[in-house]
């Protein structure tokens, strides 16, 4: 056979097997990419026949592969490439694909496919699990890692190597090296124990479970749960190492902070005096958690019976907490809440407040009631003892006056038909201040309860007797006893007639008391003890024992305390007025000077009287804005009398206030540097009851009012309580005699002698003297017959505005006395 036989023979053969070839084959010609011949198989596993073949592009039937067909006789074949193959229907499958050329030019490229479509997808769906597997790791925060002891080889899951601080690459290939760095994580005082545990389990197989402290590159601290095992071959050769890992810092944290609340708890439980607790219905048992109930109830045990429970709740309260449980079970939404006492041993009381709600099943049935109870012991024996002081006096054991009001509240019940009539007494002890100055509070407590004890064993047995504070006492009679209060109250004073043993030493106690009648004097309690207040006051005022309220003897109507709640805004918008009333000279009948006297025009009442508002002002700082208004006035109308070439001072009233204050002169002083003037512009009037208050301060004040050129007045004199010792010590250039005097001595001898002395005692002492009052030419005539120096009143003038003074000069024709005034 010849050569060209043997080719035929062997080209025939490789056409048979190509034809008959288990996988497809396929040859493509390298120049055009078109495919030159397909096999059986390849029919099968693209879907094409005979001739489509040839009209089929490497390209159409796989990507990637065409650049290679013009290099592909330049190399030997290598390994197969995994790429994605399309049938004629467009569907895709995987294969493996080698492509290598079939003649030596290179002109034809044998294409063999190698379906791996079932490989491929099992390698999809291992590499699915190992990322669920990796994601289920990073959500569970459990990590594994596997050393392969024989093929020294190991596995580390992406969250094992976050649970010890490490990244991907951290760690030499090596497994000595792997586990030095992995040790080499750990705080340092686990890092033995770690390595220890390790070696144990790898060489003997020793499993562990335990925790390690890790060292964070960041410098923080995790916790971390290893657990770890070693797997032997059938033949009992070492295997693997196998270690899973699990992040417990943030669980140690929880717990920690879980625990510390649980302290707390229980410290606030402690501190609160609050317990929690659950009562099971089915099991009629209760269950409480914290010890401040097992104190107050006395258990020990954490599940008592509810019986036994109810048996230390204080016997008159337990009614009261089986019907609030009761409401409870009946109504579900009904809240539990509820104020008992607990007796959990003789001896032993406890107050409880509980409030709880109730837990149903399914069916809407009461099953439990979960609820807390606190301990509210000291609350309510502070409450009691706050509602005992709330009522009674501390020092005498009698009512105070929050008591006596609540009394009389109760008893005021004027359309009641069973309202009887009110008396209240109220009794002012005289002196009581200089006895408890002089005997000490301790001393004078005691002194207030034996005068308690008096009062109350003088009265009858139903009279109420109360202490309002201070000296102060009250009694209130009802009834037939009402009637005769009056004498009732003289009786009392029967009471005071011994003297009181205090301190070793004997004290003699005098008392003013203060009637007010219900309803003939008020039907209401404010307006009734008011009254009482007035009338013990008026009788303390005038020196009296027993007074009975006098509607026309009360200088204090809440009208007129109205006044001077209105007085401020009063002097702002300019109702407060400047009224004067000359002084004449008797001798002579000139004019000397003028009284600067204050009226309120008020917008609603008329012209209101001093007499109505300044004793309410005289007592509050009201006093100085009213004076420093009436000097402002005086100094502003001299000015303005100078301007019209009339000289004359006057004489402005400055109260005992006034007087006492550290600012009068330098006011003075800068008022009238202000507006140009000199001291003799003015005059002083004050009282002697100036000198009662601070009688040497007085004295330095109008010793200092003097050297500046002020001319001094002694107001009302006769009136006051001044000695004569004072008089001579006083730089008073002007004695008034009050008008009371002045109006009265024609009729009564008495009041003539103290006019006629009064001047004698002036003259004598260098001194002018005014009368005040001067109502008539009677008045007038006698006066003058005593050899007074002055004349005011009404037969001289009636007050008029200030601003009319030379109207009034031009009318009756008197001149005014030469007067040193300049402007």
């Amino acid at each position: 056979m010849d050569d060209g036989t043997s080719r035929d023979e062997a080209r025939a053969q490789e056409t048979k097997a190509f034809a008959h070839a288990g996988m497809p084959l396929m040859i493509f010609d390298a120049a055009t990419g078109r495919c030159v011949a397909a096999n059986a198989a390849a029919d099968r596993a693209y879907g094409y026949r005979g001739d489509e073949w040839r009209a089929v592009a490497l390209s159409d039937i796989c990507d990637g592969l065409g650049a290679r067909l013009s290099g592909a006789g330049a190399a030997p074949p290598g390994p197969p490439d995994i790429v994605a193959q399309r049938r004629r229907d467009g569907s895709c499958f995987w294969a493996a694909a080698t492509l290598a050329p079939i003649d030596v030019p290179g002109r034809h490229v044998l294409l063999c496919v190698q379906d791996v479509t079932q490989q491929q997808d099992m390698l999809t769906d291992l590499s699915v699990m190992r990322e669920h597997c990796a994601l289920a790791q990073e959500l569970s925060g459990v990590g594994h890692c596997v050393l392969e002891l024989r093929r020294k080889r190991q596995t580390w899951s992406a969250q094992q190597y976050r649970n010890f601080g490490l990244q991907v690459g951290d760690l030499p290939d090596d497994l000595a090296g792997a586990i030095d760095a992995w040790v080499g994580c750990l705080r340092e005082a686990d890092r033995a124990r770690a390595a220890a545990a390790i070696r144990a389990c790898i060489d003997a197989g020793t499993p562990f479970d335990t925790e390690w402290r890790v060292s964070w590159p960041d410098g923080s601290e995790r916790i971390v749960r290893v657990e770890a095992t070693r797997k032997d071959e059938p033949d009992g050769t070492p295997s693997v190492f196998v270690c899973a890992s699990l992040d417990l810092t943030e669980r140690r944290h929880v717990e920690e902070s879980l625990r510390q609340t649980r302290i707390d708890l229980s410290a606030t439980q402690r501190i609160a005096r609050v317990g929690t607790w659950t009562v099971d219905f089915a099991k009629g048992t209760a269950y409480m958690t914290s010890d401040e109930l097992h104190k107050v109830f006395g258990f020990s045990e954490c599940e008592v019976p509810l019986a036994l429970l109810n048996a230390r709740i204080h016997p008159d309260d337990l009614p009261l907490v089986e019907a609030a449980r009761a409401a409870c079970l009946a109504n579900p939404g009904t809240r539990y809440h509820v104020q008992f006492r607990v007796v959990p041993r003789p001896g032993e009381l406890y107050y409880l407040e509980s409030q709880a709600e109730v837990q149903t099943d399914a069916a809407g049935k009461a099953v439990r009631m979960v609820g807390y109870s606190r301990d509210i012991t000291e609350a309510r024996l502070a409450q009691l003892e706050i509602q005992r002081l709330a009522y009674h006096d501390e020092v005498t054991g009698l009512m105070n006056q929050v008591a006596l009001r609540r009394h009389l509240d109760q008893s005021i019940a004027i359309d009641s038909p069973d309202f009887v009539p009110l008396a209240l007494l109220l009794i002012d002890v005289a002196r009581f201040e200089d006895i408890c100055l002089t005997l000490g509070h301790g001393n004078a407590d005691g002194l207030l309860k034996a005068v308690s004890e008096r009062i109350a064993g003088a009265l009858d047995a139903g009279v109420q007797v109360a202490r309002l504070g201070g000296s102060q006492f009250a009694a209130v009679l009802s009834g037939a006893c009402a009637y005769d209060s009056k004498p009732r109250a003289r009786a009392l004073l029967h009471a005071f007639e011994q003297p009181f043993q205090v301190a070793g030493v004997q004290y003699d106690i005098s008392v003013h008391i203060g009637i007010a009648l219900c309803p003939g004097h008020a039907t209401d309690t404010a307006a009734l003890m008011r009254k009482a207040h007035v009338a013990v006051f008026r009788a303390r005022q005038i020196g009296t024992d027993v007074l009975v309220y006098d509607p026309g003897d009360d200088p204090y109507h809440p009208d007129r305390l109205a006044l001077l709640g209105e007085f401020r805004k009063a002097i702002h918008d300019g109702q407060i007025e400047l009224y004067c009333q000359p002084k004449v000279e008797i001798r002579t009948n000139e004019v000397t000077g003028v009284e600067a006297l204050v009226r309120w025009r008020h917008p609603r009442l008329g012209m209101v009287q001093p007499a109505l508002f300044v004793p309410l002002i005289e007592d509050t700082e009201l006093i100085h804005v009213l004076t420093r208004h009436m000097l402002q006035a005086a100094v502003r109308q001299y000015f303005a009398w100078a301007r019209e070439g009339l000289r004359i001072p006057l004489a402005v009233n400055v109260s005992p206030r006034n007087l006492l204050s550290p600012d009068l002169v330098p006011n003075l002083e800068a008022l009238l540097h202000t507006w140009g003037g000199s001291a003799d512009w003015l005059g002083l009037e004050i009282t002697e009851s100036s000198l009662i208050t601070d009688p040497e301060a007085s004295l330095a004040e109008l010793a200092a009012l003097s050297s500046k050129g002020f001319r001094l007045f002694i107001d009302d004199f006769g009136t006051g309580y001044s000695s004569l010792g004072y008089l001579t010590r006083m730089p008073v250039d002007v004695i008034k005699i009050d008008h009371g005097f002045t109006m009265r001595m024609l009729e009564d001898p008495r009041a003539a002698a103290i006019v006629k002395s009064t001047i004698e005692l002036a003259h004598n002492l260098g001194m002018t003297v005014v009368a005040e009052g001067t109502a008539s030419a009677e008045i007038w005539d006698a006066l003058a017959a005593y050899g007074c120096d002055e004349a005011q009143g009404f037969y001289v003038a009636e007050p008029f505005p200030a601003a009319g003074l030379g109207a009034w000069l031009e009318s009756t024709g008197r001149r005014v006395r030469e007067a040193a005034g300049a402007i």
